[in-house]
C-alpha cells in the first residue's frame, strides 16, 4: 500500500494509507496539534470546523499501533 506523499495536506473523509504520527491543521478556532492515526481509518471532520480541518503526516510508523485498548475504553467513556 502506498503512503503518502510527505507535506501532502489530507482532508476528512480521505482513508489513511500509512499509520504515523499527523498533525491536525484547524481553521482558526484551535492551534494546530498532533494525533496518531492508523492505516485504513478515516480521517474525521471536526466537531468546529468540519470538513475545513486538514493533516499532514509529520512522521510514518513501521510497526503496528498498540493503542486498540485505549481507543475502546475512550469510545465507552464519551457516551
Amino acid at each position: 500500500m502506498k503512503g503518502h506523499d510527505p507535506g501532502a495536506e489530507l482532508h476528512p473523509g480521505d482513508i489513511c494509507t500509512q499509520s504515523g504520527l499527523y498533525e491536525v491543521i484547524h481553521v482558526s478556532h484551535r492551534a494546530p496539534h498532533k494525533v496518531v492515526v492508523s492505516a485504513n481509518d478515516v480521517f474525521p471532520p471536526c466537531k468546529q470546523c468540519g470538513a475545513n480541518v486538514r493533516f499532514r503526516l509529520l512522521i510514518q510508523s513501521t510497526s503496528k499501533p498498540t493503542h486498540t485498548k485505549a481507543r475502546a475504553a475512550r469510545k465507552k467513556s464519551s457516551g
